[in-house]
This record gives structure tokens, sequence and C-alpha cells, in this order.
């Protein structure tokens, strides 16, 4: 390839964009979570599951903490 051309151009910048953590970071995300819906749904259920178990945790000690 030329060093001038228009796919020189458009390579290195989607080598610039692989390169960066947060975009590998994504991609992997995805192939790995998002691949199938059920595992989607069982991380957005653990990820429910452990908001719901935090909030329980703070509305159980907050009456102790006012007293």
């Amino acid at each position: 390839m030329t060093p001038f051309s228009m796919l020189d151009n458009v390579q290195r910048m989607v080598t610039t964009y692989c390169k960066k953590p947060w975009n590998r970071w994504r991609a992997s995300f995805a192939h790995t979570y998002l691949r199938n819906p059920w595992v989607f749904f069982s991380l957005l259920a653990a990820v429910i599951l452990l908001a719901a178990t935090i909030l329980q945790t703070v509305y159980t000690i907050l009456p102790y903490n006012k007293s």
C-alpha cells in the first residue's frame, strides 16, 4: 500500500482506534457477555441482585446510626 493512499489513512485510523484501552475493554466485554442473550440476562440479574443487597444492607444499618 502506498503511504499516501486513502486506504492507508483509514488503516492508521482503525489501528489507532483499536489500540485505545477503553475500546479494547469494550470489545472484550461485548464478545464475552453479549454473545448469548442468556449470559446477558444472567449478568443483568446478578447486577440487580447485588444492588438490592447493598440497599438492604444500607437500610438495615441506618437506624442503628441514628440512635
